[in-house]
């Protein structure tokens, strides 16, 4: 899943240590040197859903998914390469989710078989029919299962010729 980054302040503490041990102070410092190491992995975690864009461009994204029962569309994230972006925040409620990728750059897409609305600009629609009479269109969206994660990253490739 999702790698953790060790809180910044435990880190710094853990690099002083390692200064205090090689000035000679090293059997004072082994309990506190324990203790900052399993202290630097750890911290919140966070309940989400995650896109990482693993390509050399700029990629749109979209998800589509149930909240309480109603289907739902939101977009767009503008993901730059190498870089992750949270698309839903907190923890997942629903197995199954739904996403479309666009790289317009070098004009490939990643979609699929289930149909949701969106539009050109930023959006946040209600329903996957009926498109038109929100002033959008339908897209193909990929299904993303995700199981019962309460936290989930998908990584984004560019397609294989």
């Amino acid at each position: 899943m999702r790698q953790l980054i060790p809180n910044t302040a435990v880190f710094r503490a853990f690099l002083t240590l390692i200064r205090k041990m090689r000035k000679g102070r090293s059997a004072a410092m082994i309990p506190a040197l324990v203790t900052a190491l399993l202290l630097a992995g750890s911290g919140p975690a966070k309940a989400e859903f995650n896109v990482c864009n693993k390509t050399k461009e700029k990629v749109a994204v979209a998800l589509g998914f149930r909240q309480q029962g109603v289907w739902m569309s939101q977009g767009w994230w503008n993901v730059e390469p190498t870089r992750c972006a949270t698309l839903l925040p907190g923890k997942l409620s629903e197995t199954r989710y739904y996403l479309y990728a666009d790289a317009k750059a070098h004009n490939w897409f990643m979609g699929g078989g289930f149909r949701f609305c969106a539009k050109n600009d930023e959006f946040k629609l209600t329903g996957n029919s009926n498109c038109l009479l929100q002033g959008a269109i339908a897209l193909g969206f990929r299904e993303v299962a995700v199981g019962k994660n309460a936290s989930f990253t998908y990584e984004i490739y560019e397609p294989q010729p």
